[in-house]
């Protein structure tokens, strides 16, 4: 098989690490961002922060195009 990425390492240690209630507290947060009066910059970087806590909502990119 596949050697793991980087990626896969750190999902793997927030699954492990991180509370169910605090990945679906993040998971609404994430659910509920709107850009508001941040800049697109900042919205991104919002945006993959809280996404990083719910794989299973941006699985593919037509999910991610979706949430942005």
């Amino acid at each position: 098989g596949e050697d793991p990425t980087w990626e896969d390492f750190v999902t793997d240690f927030e699954l492990k690490f991180f509370t169910a209630h605090f990945r679906a507290q993040k998971k609404t947060e994430l659910l509920a961002l709107k850009q508001g009066t941040m800049r697109i910059p900042e919205y991104e970087a919002k945006f993959f922060e809280l996404a990083r806590f719910a794989p299973e909502l941006l699985e593919t990119e037509e999910d991610k195009m979706f949430l942005f």
